[in-house]
Protein backbone atom coordinates (compact mmCIF):
# COMPACT_ATOMS: atom_id res chain seq x y z
CA UNK A 1 0.00 0.00 0.00
CA UNK A 2 1.28 3.21 -1.13
CA UNK A 3 0.98 5.65 1.38
CA UNK A 4 2.14 8.25 0.40
CA UNK A 5 0.07 8.39 -3.02
CA UNK A 6 -2.96 9.04 -0.60
CA UNK A 7 -1.98 12.86 0.49
CA UNK A 8 -1.28 15.91 -1.65
CA UNK A 9 1.91 17.47 -1.79
CA UNK A 10 3.21 20.53 -2.49
CA UNK A 11 6.88 21.41 -3.33
CA UNK A 12 7.78 22.94 -0.35
CA UNK A 13 6.14 19.42 1.24
CA UNK A 14 8.26 17.27 -0.86
CA UNK A 15 11.89 18.93 0.35
CA UNK A 16 10.10 18.41 3.83
CA UNK A 17 9.36 14.74 3.04
CA UNK A 18 12.79 14.12 1.83
CA UNK A 19 14.15 15.69 5.46
CA UNK A 20 12.14 13.78 7.37
CA UNK A 21 12.08 9.72 5.73
CA UNK A 22 10.39 8.67 8.94
CA UNK A 23 6.82 10.52 8.53
CA UNK A 24 5.01 9.17 5.50
CA UNK A 25 1.80 10.42 7.53
CA UNK A 26 2.23 13.28 9.11
CA UNK A 27 5.67 15.52 7.80
CA UNK A 28 5.47 17.87 10.68
CA UNK A 29 5.85 15.37 13.62
CA UNK A 30 7.04 11.54 13.20
CA UNK A 31 6.32 10.88 16.44
CA UNK A 32 2.60 11.55 16.15
CA UNK A 33 3.23 9.36 13.00
CA UNK A 34 4.21 6.54 14.52
CA UNK A 35 1.88 6.78 17.99
CA UNK A 36 -0.93 6.57 15.51
CA UNK A 37 0.38 3.51 13.74
CA UNK A 38 0.72 1.95 17.28
CA UNK A 39 -2.85 3.07 18.43
CA UNK A 40 -4.31 1.10 15.10
CA UNK A 41 -2.50 -1.90 15.30
CA UNK A 42 -3.10 -2.24 19.18
CA UNK A 43 -7.15 -1.02 18.97
CA UNK A 44 -7.17 -4.31 16.18
CA UNK A 45 -5.47 -6.63 18.06
CA UNK A 46 -7.72 -5.88 21.17
CA UNK A 47 -10.70 -6.57 18.79
CA UNK A 48 -9.60 -9.62 17.43
CA UNK A 49 -8.29 -11.21 20.85
CA UNK A 50 -11.95 -9.53 22.89
CA UNK A 51 -9.98 -7.72 25.50
CA UNK A 52 -11.43 -3.80 24.32
CA UNK A 53 -12.31 -2.83 27.41
CA UNK A 54 -15.82 -2.46 28.40
CA UNK A 55 -18.02 0.55 26.63
CA UNK A 56 -16.10 0.70 23.45
CA UNK A 57 -18.16 -0.31 20.39
CA UNK A 58 -19.65 -4.47 20.30
CA UNK A 59 -17.14 -6.94 18.68
CA UNK A 60 -20.76 -7.87 17.23
CA UNK A 61 -21.49 -5.11 14.84
CA UNK A 62 -23.19 -6.09 11.53
CA UNK A 63 -21.31 -4.73 8.54
CA UNK A 64 -23.21 -1.64 7.60
CA UNK A 65 -25.27 -2.35 3.99
CA UNK A 66 -28.31 -0.49 2.26
CA UNK A 67 -30.47 -3.18 4.28
CA UNK A 68 -29.10 -2.52 7.80
CA UNK A 69 -28.94 1.05 7.12
CA UNK A 70 -32.82 1.35 5.71
CA UNK A 71 -33.39 -0.40 8.84
CA UNK A 72 -31.23 2.11 11.30
CA UNK A 73 -33.27 5.02 9.48
CA UNK A 74 -36.73 3.40 9.98
CA UNK A 75 -35.12 3.48 13.95
CA UNK A 76 -33.84 7.10 13.84
CA UNK A 77 -34.08 9.08 10.44
CA UNK A 78 -32.04 12.01 11.64
CA UNK A 79 -27.99 11.23 10.90
CA UNK A 80 -25.79 13.59 13.32
CA UNK A 81 -23.04 15.06 11.13
CA UNK A 82 -20.12 15.62 13.10
CA UNK A 83 -18.03 18.90 12.38
CA UNK A 84 -15.25 18.97 15.55
CA UNK A 85 -14.44 17.80 18.76
CA UNK A 86 -17.90 19.75 20.54
CA UNK A 87 -19.66 17.83 18.85
CA UNK A 88 -18.11 14.89 18.56
CA UNK A 89 -18.65 15.11 22.72
CA UNK A 90 -22.43 15.70 22.27
CA UNK A 91 -22.66 12.21 20.08
CA UNK A 92 -23.90 10.50 22.64
CA UNK A 93 -26.80 12.28 23.13
CA UNK A 94 -28.16 11.73 19.62
CA UNK A 95 -30.52 8.23 18.74
CA UNK A 96 -29.13 7.55 15.91
CA UNK A 97 -26.89 4.90 15.37
CA UNK A 98 -25.30 6.27 12.57
CA UNK A 99 -22.81 9.16 12.39
CA UNK A 100 -21.29 11.23 9.94
CA UNK A 101 -17.63 12.44 10.61
CA UNK A 102 -17.12 15.92 9.04
CA UNK A 103 -13.90 16.96 9.99
CA UNK A 104 -10.30 15.43 10.86
CA UNK A 105 -6.54 15.01 9.53
CA UNK A 106 -4.45 11.93 8.06
CA UNK A 107 -3.24 11.69 11.81
CA UNK A 108 -6.68 12.26 13.90
CA UNK A 109 -9.30 10.28 11.71
CA UNK A 110 -7.87 6.57 13.36
CA UNK A 111 -8.53 7.91 16.54
CA UNK A 112 -11.91 10.28 15.89
CA UNK A 113 -13.36 6.97 14.18
CA UNK A 114 -12.86 4.55 16.82
CA UNK A 115 -14.36 7.06 19.75
CA UNK A 116 -17.63 7.05 17.26
CA UNK A 117 -17.52 3.19 17.05
CA UNK A 118 -16.64 3.36 21.03
CA UNK A 119 -20.30 5.01 21.27
CA UNK A 120 -21.79 1.88 19.19
CA UNK A 121 -22.26 3.64 16.19
CA UNK A 122 -21.62 3.01 12.61
CA UNK A 123 -18.94 5.84 11.38
CA UNK A 124 -18.84 7.14 7.85
CA UNK A 125 -16.16 9.34 6.96
CA UNK A 126 -16.72 12.62 4.60
CA UNK A 127 -13.03 11.86 2.84
CA UNK A 128 -13.67 15.22 0.67
CA UNK A 129 -13.33 17.26 4.14
CA UNK A 130 -10.09 15.28 5.69
CA UNK A 131 -7.10 16.92 5.39
CA UNK A 132 -4.07 15.66 4.11
CA UNK A 133 -5.96 12.90 1.61
CA UNK A 134 -5.83 13.74 -1.99
CA UNK A 135 -9.14 13.48 -4.19
CA UNK A 136 -7.31 10.11 -5.74
CA UNK A 137 -9.09 6.42 -4.95
CA UNK A 138 -6.42 5.84 -2.84
CA UNK A 139 -7.98 8.02 -0.35
CA UNK A 140 -10.98 5.25 0.11
CA UNK A 141 -8.08 2.47 0.51
CA UNK A 142 -6.03 4.68 3.57
CA UNK A 143 -9.85 4.92 4.90
CA UNK A 144 -10.25 1.16 5.09
CA UNK A 145 -6.65 0.22 5.99
CA UNK A 146 -5.88 2.81 9.01
CA UNK A 147 -9.27 3.09 10.54
CA UNK A 148 -12.61 1.27 11.72
CA UNK A 149 -15.04 3.35 9.30
CA UNK A 150 -17.79 1.28 8.02
CA UNK A 151 -18.24 3.77 4.95
CA UNK A 152 -17.22 6.85 3.16
CA UNK A 153 -19.16 10.06 1.95
CA UNK A 154 -17.82 11.50 -1.26
CA UNK A 155 -19.02 14.04 -4.08
CA UNK A 156 -16.18 12.28 -6.11
CA UNK A 157 -16.84 9.38 -8.31
CA UNK A 158 -13.59 7.55 -8.71
CA UNK A 159 -13.95 7.85 -4.70
CA UNK A 160 -17.11 6.18 -4.69
CA UNK A 161 -15.85 3.33 -7.64
CA UNK A 162 -12.85 2.38 -4.94
CA UNK A 163 -14.87 2.46 -1.93
CA UNK A 164 -17.57 -0.33 -3.20
CA UNK A 165 -14.47 -2.70 -4.71
CA UNK A 166 -13.06 -2.56 -1.03
CA UNK A 167 -16.07 -2.89 0.95
CA UNK A 168 -16.86 0.20 2.48
CA UNK A 169 -20.59 1.56 2.29
CA UNK A 170 -20.65 4.75 -0.09
CA UNK A 171 -22.69 7.70 -0.05
CA UNK A 172 -22.65 9.69 -3.06
CA UNK A 173 -22.85 13.74 -2.33
CA UNK A 174 -25.08 15.84 -4.48
CA UNK A 175 -25.12 19.73 -4.29
CA UNK A 176 -27.88 21.10 -6.42
CA UNK A 177 -26.77 23.79 -7.80
CA UNK A 178 -28.44 24.53 -10.88
CA UNK A 179 -30.66 22.26 -13.57
CA UNK A 180 -27.27 20.44 -15.39
CA UNK A 181 -26.42 18.96 -11.77
CA UNK A 182 -29.91 17.30 -11.12
CA UNK A 183 -29.82 16.10 -15.11
CA UNK A 184 -26.62 14.18 -14.10
CA UNK A 185 -27.45 13.02 -11.05
CA UNK A 186 -28.81 9.36 -12.66
CA UNK A 187 -26.20 8.94 -15.14
CA UNK A 188 -23.36 9.19 -12.06
CA UNK A 189 -25.78 6.68 -9.55
CA UNK A 190 -25.95 3.84 -12.29
CA UNK A 191 -22.25 4.68 -13.18
CA UNK A 192 -21.25 4.59 -9.88
CA UNK A 193 -23.68 2.76 -7.78
CA UNK A 194 -23.67 3.68 -4.59
CA UNK A 195 -25.46 2.12 -1.44
CA UNK A 196 -26.90 5.88 -0.71
CA UNK A 197 -27.34 8.73 -2.51
CA UNK A 198 -26.97 12.33 -0.66
CA UNK A 199 -29.03 15.13 -1.74
CA UNK A 200 -27.69 19.14 -0.88
CA UNK A 201 -29.48 20.96 0.62
CA UNK A 202 -32.46 19.32 2.24
CA UNK A 203 -35.16 22.13 1.72
CA UNK A 204 -35.93 21.01 -1.69
CA UNK A 205 -38.72 18.41 -1.50
CA UNK A 206 -40.01 18.72 -4.74
CA UNK A 207 -36.51 17.21 -6.23
CA UNK A 208 -36.41 14.92 -3.62
CA UNK A 209 -39.42 13.74 -4.73
CA UNK A 210 -38.41 13.29 -8.58
CA UNK A 211 -34.91 12.00 -8.09
CA UNK A 212 -36.62 8.87 -5.35
CA UNK A 213 -38.34 8.14 -8.36
CA UNK A 214 -35.98 8.08 -10.31
CA UNK A 215 -33.07 5.89 -8.51
CA UNK A 216 -33.23 2.75 -6.97
CA UNK A 217 -31.13 3.92 -3.90
CA UNK A 218 -32.34 5.52 -0.78
CA UNK A 219 -31.47 9.34 -0.40
CA UNK A 220 -30.99 11.35 2.05
CA UNK A 221 -31.33 14.64 2.33
CA UNK A 222 -28.81 17.21 4.19
CA UNK A 223 -27.43 21.09 4.56
CA UNK A 224 -29.27 24.19 5.81
CA UNK A 225 -31.82 22.20 7.69
CA UNK A 226 -33.05 24.76 10.24
CA UNK A 227 -35.96 22.87 12.08
CA UNK A 228 -38.14 19.87 12.81
CA UNK A 229 -39.98 21.35 9.67
CA UNK A 230 -37.40 21.22 7.02
CA UNK A 231 -36.71 17.60 8.30
CA UNK A 232 -40.78 16.25 8.11
CA UNK A 233 -40.83 18.19 4.78
CA UNK A 234 -37.63 15.61 3.01
CA UNK A 235 -39.30 13.23 5.09
CA UNK A 236 -42.27 13.69 3.50
CA UNK A 237 -40.58 14.22 -0.30
CA UNK A 238 -39.11 10.59 0.19
CA UNK A 239 -35.70 10.70 1.78
CA UNK A 240 -35.42 8.13 4.25
CA UNK A 241 -33.30 10.45 6.27
CA UNK A 242 -31.83 13.86 6.83
CA UNK A 243 -28.18 14.09 7.55
CA UNK A 244 -28.05 17.65 9.84
CA UNK A 245 -24.62 19.16 12.08
CA UNK A 246 -27.56 20.83 13.85
CA UNK A 247 -27.22 19.37 17.36
CA UNK A 248 -30.94 20.91 18.79
CA UNK A 249 -32.49 18.32 15.96
CA UNK A 250 -30.10 14.93 16.68
CA UNK A 251 -33.20 13.82 19.33
CA UNK A 252 -35.37 11.57 17.30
Amino acid sequence: FNTEAAFRQSPSENSDRQSDSLNPLCPTTGIATLSAVVYIISNRLACRIGIRKKGAFPMTQQPLNQRLFMDLMGECPVIPEVKNEAWLNELPSSDSQIAYILYGDICTIPKIVSRVKAMGKYAIVHVDLIDGLASKSIAADFIKQYTDADGIISTKPALIDRANQIGLFTVQRFFMMDGITYANITRYVKQNDPDVVELMPSGLPKLIKYLVELISQPVVASGLTQDSEDIIRALSAGAVGVATSNKELWQC
